[in-house]
């Protein structure tokens, strides 16, 4: 039992090193966290801790990205480069299974297989980071399109007004329903 909590209080610190770092732009030092994290516990492959772990360290290089808005440049004559789309896409997907993951192995470990609070809390951040995932895609294209129309004069503010709207009140929708879960 106080292995369990010890283990917890450990990830528990990882996950908040982790946020922090990246809510103060330490991009690369949250992904080398995740990383080493990751490395240290090699014989857990196939845990929802390793799959937390590589999921974590990719959003680490997507948000450093993100926040450059590197995006917004092209790459060549009327290309654009999809590459960090393609990021938050894999994230959603991966961070989708690591939900999963988790929510059958807390399960089984409800049925008297171990602790299932490790589990839970994992799924739960999953979760959160699907839907996280979704609202930074709905951001780009909101970006891009603002990009766009400041470049090109095709297209009117109301536009994205409207797109603004609806990506806030999509994620209010979240929220209430998450209330409503717990």
């Amino acid at each position: 039992m106080s292995e369990t909590i010890v283990m917890m209080s450990r990830e528990q610190g990882f996950l908040n090193t982790f946020f922090s770092s990246l809510s103060q732009f330490s991009f690369d030092k949250a992904k080398e966290l995740a990383d080493k994290e990751r490395d240290a516990i090699k014989t857990q492959v196939g845990s929802v801790w390793n799959s937390m772990l590589s999921c974590l360290s990719q959003l680490a290089l997507a948000e450093k990205s993100y926040v450059s808005l590197s995006f917004l440049a092209s790459k060549g004559f009327l290309r654009k480069d999809n590459s960090l789309k393609s990021s938050y896409e894999l994230l959603r997907s991966e961070f989708r299974k690591t939900d999963e993951l988790g929510r059958s192995s807390s399960l089984s470990s409800s049925v008297g297989r171990g602790d299932s609070t490790n589990e839970k809390l994992l799924a739960d951040l999953s979760g959160q980071l699907t839907h996280f995932a979704s609202v930074r895609l709905e951001l780009i294209e909101f970006y891009e399109k603002m990009h766009s129309i400041g470049s090109t004069r095709v297209g009117t503010c109301e536009e994205l007004h409207n797109q603004i709207l609806t990506i806030t009140k999509t994620y209010q929708d979240h929220l209430r329903d998450r209330k409503s879960v717990v």
